[in-house]
């Protein structure tokens, strides 16, 4: 789900893949494709997606543990970015007036490396914060969790609980504390629209001799043209976007299950204005393959991610539809570098390491905030039952910051 910094758009693919053969065998996700479209004539592209990244038997996210990742999150490229994260939640926890249990659900842990850093690191962070914490794990891939509680020590696990659903299927309620996703919402199978004459279209996935491929028809549901009704704006004449309608859904369902506390979403987007634009016209739809990025869909559908950008507006009033208002919003880079990123960085160069892995070290950090690449993410925070909270992942002169920067706060780094 993360942007790699080498594009291959143009490439063809390791080996060409036909929907189906005469004896009806071939990659499970092609086999439940083709049955679908022999079904239903057509699918909408989230129904394609859905197929490609989540079906059980062959989907992306159901083997990603089988093989090689096709990217890296931040989670995986140092564990300062769960001990930073882990400071602001900290002072969450403060802003709602230290609640025993301050709850933190996590959306799509992945191999369970935030939890674990975030656990490992609350002890450093304030006098009875560790006492107070408990993660929620939400899994909708069982296959998943025994991956994640090989990531996490016995230790932390005693504090970390799993529970079956999705995102889209938020088996909790009563959550005082905060729901984060990081990189969840970019791979939420998606809608894509066209305009043409003036009039909204949808794009859909049919059977082509043998192939994938995509026709145009009505919009399958009202709720596409009430998506841009709500934004106040339409796609450009003959742009092809997407709309993220599970978006909609996963805010609010976290909105839901929180009483008080914090929605915390990082991911790559835009906002609308940015994102919906004739300097847009195949939208942003990309594919990882073999570690490389590409814009075909259809090359290697169960064997590659499919992702694309967040529309961060739609976030913010689906949000305020649903009982949440606006903290803040900004790329990860400020969010890092107001949290202390700096003070980690000067710990690092004091440290005695040998030169070869306090390079390594840096280069991690500075991956984290780069503007070309992780550092491009946004973090928007939403929040419910609060009056106007302010955090410090907001504020680049926050006092805690300050004194960390001092050294009058000094916190260990956590190791790579």
């Amino acid at each position: 789900m993360a942007i790699l910094d080498q594009r291959d758009e143009n490439a063809p693919a390791d080996e060409p893949l036909a929907l189906h053969d005469p004896a009806g065998h071939g990659p499970p996700v092609l086999r439940a494709i083709a049955e679908r479209l022999r079904r239903q004539g057509r699918l909408t592209f989230a129904e394609f997606m859905e197929v490609a990244l989540y079906q059980p038997e062959g989907g992306y996210y159901a083997t990603a543990g089988l093989r090689q990742r096709d990217y890296r999150t931040s989670p995986a490229v140092h564990p300062v970015f769960g001990a930073l994260l882990g400071r602001q939640l900290q002072q969450m926890w403060l802003v709602l007036g230290a609640p025993r249990p301050f709850t933190v659900v996590e959306l799509g842990a992945g191999e369970g490396t935030l939890c674990r850093d975030v656990l490992a690191y609350a002890p450093h962070l304030a006098t009875g914060f560790a006492g107070a914490l408990r993660y929620v794990i939400v899994e909708p891939n069982p296959a998943a969790i025994p991956r994640q509680q090989a990531t996490i020590s016995p230790a932390l696990a005693t504090r970390v609980r799993w529970v079956a659903g999705s995102a889209l299927r938020l088996p909790l309620a009563g959550v005082a504390g905060c729901v984060l996703s990081n990189e969840l919402v970019d791979a939420f199978p998606v809608h894509r629209v066209v305009m043409q004459g003036g009039v909204l279209h949808e794009s859909y996935v049919v059977g082509r001799d043998g192939a994938l491929g995509e026709t145009v028809g009505e919009p399958s549901t009202p709720a596409l043209g009430q998506y841009f009704d709500r934004l106040g704006l339409h796609p450009p004449e003959g742009c092809l976007v997407e709309v993220n309608l599970c978006a909609e859904r996963f805010v609010r369902e976290a909105s839901g299950a929180l009483t008080r506390g914090f929605l915390l979403t990082i991911d790559y987007g835009l906002p609308a204005e940015e994102l919906f634009t004739a300097g847009r016209p195949a939208g942003t739809l990309r594919c990882f393959y073999h570690h490389r990025c590409h814009a075909d869909p259809y090359r290697a559908p169960g064997g590659q991610d499919i992702t694309a950008h967040v529309d961060f507006s739609t976030l913010v009033l689906v949000g305020r539809e649903a009982g949440l208002r606006l903290t803040g919003i900004t790329s990860q880079r400020d969010f890092l570098l107001n949290l202390g990123l700096e003070a980690f960085g000067s710990r690092l160069e004091r440290a005695d390491v040998a030169p070869g892995k306090r390079y390594e070290e840096q280069f991690a950090l500075q991956e984290l905030i780069s503007s070309g690449g992780l550092g491009a993410f946004r973090v928007l925070v939403q929040h419910k039952g609060l009056h106007d909270p302010e955090l410090d992942g907001f504020n680049s002169c926050n006092d805690r910051k300050r004194l960390m920067l001092a050294g009058d706060r000094p916190l260990p780094l956590p190791p790579a």
